[in-house]
């Protein structure tokens, strides 16, 4: 595999099959310039280099433009691309201002937001006006600009349903009343934020639920489910859940959430949302805590059940998300839950060696 931006070869060939998909229409990209937010976030960077190697495969006229909390976060995500005098710019620009109209934007794709739990605790305010201040200035930007929207929105929105599997229209019920809560109803009303500038003002804008999505190197602040049980492999320390592990959903590759995102981007319907996942990674909490203890079997799972930290994870839930409608634009092989595993094994240790 070609070293391209001297990117890790797993990389690379992720990338590689998603700009060879023939699905794919790269060719309206073409000239146009794209804006993505939180664009040094997991999902973010993994979608811009994803576009800029298609860019430089395909040898489109195309600019990429990044926001950022920081600059030097940019330059270090990106250092390899910046090097290579790829395409890529940032720009400060704060979700929660106006979109300066310096640069005109064809594509705007929102990923953005905060993405913790503790935070949605401990700072609920900054949660919920991030994310629907953020979203609005978007659709006031694509107002204005006729800029096609992509709103990277949350499995969350649905909250717990009646049933297992979930579709689209499916409707559950979340405690408003909750702080944790603070992400998942902000994510549902800037979903209907969307769905009302395409309807009241003709915005085009698709919107993405993707479900828990992982598979690149660790960042060090990471502190979620995945990148525990990935640290305690790496470290080979013992397995701490702070819930029974009952919660029981699927998971997703992050560069098949690339896949997915750029699908609904030059193939999805204005107006719509889609569902993205791996359904047949679905099992619970526990069941992947073991499947971590199967690849590195001297580590231990422990539970330790301290109502002050578990309140700070998403009540019990069983949510397997349909995905019949996205695969009716794309259908897509996608990364097993151990191959997601094994993957980010990998690039974690080669960061840590680099």
């Amino acid at each position: 595999m070609e070293k391209w931006c001297s990117e890790h070869a797993i990389t690379i060939e992720d990338i590689a099959n998603i700009e060879k998909d023939s699905k794919l229409p790269f060719n309206e990209l073409e000239g146009k310039t794209i804006l993505i937010t939180g664009g040094t976030g997991q999902i973010g960077s993994a979608l811009a280099k994803t576009l800029l190697y298609t860019i430089d495969k395909k040898r489109l006229n195309s600019k990429i433009y990044i926001t950022s909390r920081s600059e030097d976060k940019f330059r270090r995500v990106f250092s390899k691309q910046l090097e290579k005098n790829c395409p890529i710019y940032f720009t400060n620009y704060k979700l929660e201002h106006e979109i300066p109209e310096k640069e005109h934007y064809d594509y705007v794709i929102h990923t953005a937001s905060i993405t913790d739990s503790l935070s949605f605790i401990q700072k609920p305010c900054e949660t919920i006006l991030i994310n629907i201040l953020g979203t609005k200035n978007i659709l006031d930007y694509a107002c204005k600009n006729n800029s096609n929207v992509v709103y990277i929105s949350s499995m969350e929105v649905y909250g717990k349903t009646p049933t297992e599997l979930v579709q689209e229209d499916t409707v559950g019920t979340l405690d408003h009343f909750a702080l944790r809560s603070s992400y998942s109803e902000s994510k549902r009303c800037s979903e209907l934020l969307c769905k009302s500038y395409f309807s009241e003002k003709n915005v085009n804008v698709k919107i993405l639920r993707p479900t828990l999505t992982f598979g690149t190197a660790l960042d060090d602040s990471d502190n979620r489910i995945y990148a525990q049980l990935i640290r305690s492999i790496i470290n080979k320390t013992d397995i701490i859940l702070h819930t029974e592990g009952k919660t029981t959903r699927d998971y997703l590759y992050i560069y098949d959430a690339v896949h997915a995102i750029i699908s609904v981007l030059l193939l999805g319907e204005p107006g719509e949302a889609y569902n993205i996942s791996n359904e047949e990674t679905y099992c619970s909490i526990l069941d992947m805590a073991k499947l971590a203890k199967s690849i590195e079997p001297s580590i231990k799972i422990i539970f330790d059940l301290d109502k002050n930290i578990s309140k700070r994870y998403s009540p019990e839930i069983k949510i397997k998300l349909d995905n019949s409608k996205i695969n009716s634009i794309n259908d897509f092989n996608k990364n097993s839950l151990l191959d997601i595993f094994k993957k980010a094994i990998t690039l974690t240790q080669s960061k840590s060696t680099c």
